[in-house]
């Protein structure tokens, strides 16, 4: 995630084009969605984001209950599928997901963010583009490498350990073991696609994890860091209440000019409810599907308006 209209200071946002956001109104399950990347924000504004960090007592801070060994064990599964799919698709297909990538581009982007943070737990600041290595070979080669070096920089450093990463509450590797490990669940996706192929279930407790960050972290801690950047987003949509149901766990999701807000649970106000499986709710809330993937009980409208707002908080 970054904001919107922030250029990425990763080789990837020169290298690869970036893909548009979804822009038709509705679209049924089967019906070529309109994703984005998954990076990161631009944190060269610390200031501006220092700021408001006394805002962010009301924001929940790292929320994932999972383990990180079942975490990066999840990595480990999600990128060798991704890995998989990859090679399964021609390698110039296009990325239904992401219209301007090939299934290489998808490869050597996933590649770009795997070296990019892990240049982020090596220098413990923002790496720039000279900090990024230039890995030699084809483009799955150049993947393994980098995955490689991944998961030994998480296992030789711990969660714990003190990282650079652009989530204030948590800078930590914990956090990036989190975020690969969603990262490469969505790409997966987009490799599955690519590939002509339907989408794989997420793990449902990885599922549900990702739902809770998309929520918590991309959105709601999202519209406070950066909120310059999503304020015409937010007013445009305020007081939007929509909820997310994969039956054991749900959230509702509160618009105002000021902020996202995020509470457990289906609000008895949510003018609309969104159900589904937890693998078929984050997928939905990546855009990996359309609007109208999961089953929606209220207006149908508000739903479809809070999988369009999305793409602002994920670009």
């Amino acid at each position: 995630m970054r904001p919107p209209g922030r250029a990425s200071t990763a080789r990837s946002s020169r290298s690869i084009p970036m893909p548009r956001p979804w822009t038709g109104s509705s679209a049924s399950p089967a019906e070529t969605p309109r994703g984005g990347p998954i990076e990161r924000p631009d944190l060269r504004a610390a200031a501006h984001l220092r700021g408001r960090l006394d805002r962010m007592s009301e924001v929940r801070g790292t929320i994932a209950d999972m383990d990180h060994s079942l975490l990066q064990s999840h990595l480990v599964t999600e990128a060798a599928a991704l890995r998989a799919a990859a090679l399964r698709a021609e390698p110039d297909a296009k990325v239904p997901s992401c219209p301007e990538w090939t299934a290489t581009d998808l490869l050597d982007h996933v590649t770009e963010v795997y070296d990019h943070k892990i240049q982020c737990m090596r220098l413990l600041r923002e790496p720039a583009d000279e900090d990024m290595p230039v890995r030699e070979g084809a483009a799955v080669a150049r993947f393994d490498a980098a995955l490689a070096e991944l998961l030994a920089e998480f296992d030789a450093r711990g969660p714990e350990t003190l990282s650079f990463t652009w989530y204030g509450p948590d800078q930590s590797v914990g956090f990036w073991i989190r975020r690969m490990a969603q990262e490469t669940a969505v790409h997966r996706a987009d490799a599955e696609l690519a590939a002509g192929e339907p989408i794989g279930t997420v793990d449902p407790a990885l599922a549900r994890d990702g739902i809770d960050e998309m929520v918590t972290v991309m959105l709601e801690w999202g519209s406070i860091a950066f909120h310059e950047y999503v304020a015409e987003t937010l007013t445009a949509n305020s007081d939007l209440v929509v909820a997310i149901d994969t039956g054991e766990c749900s959230w509702t999701v509160r618009i105002s000019p000021e902020r996202v807000a995020v509470e457990d649970g289906v609000a008895d106000d949510a003018q609309a409810t969104v159900s589904g499986s937890p693998s078929e709710a984050l997928m939905w809330l990546w855009r990996r599907t359309g609007p109208d993937a999961l089953a929606v009980q209220g207006d149908r409208s508000s739903a479809a308006a809070l999988h369009d707002l999305i793409s602002e908080f994920t670009q």
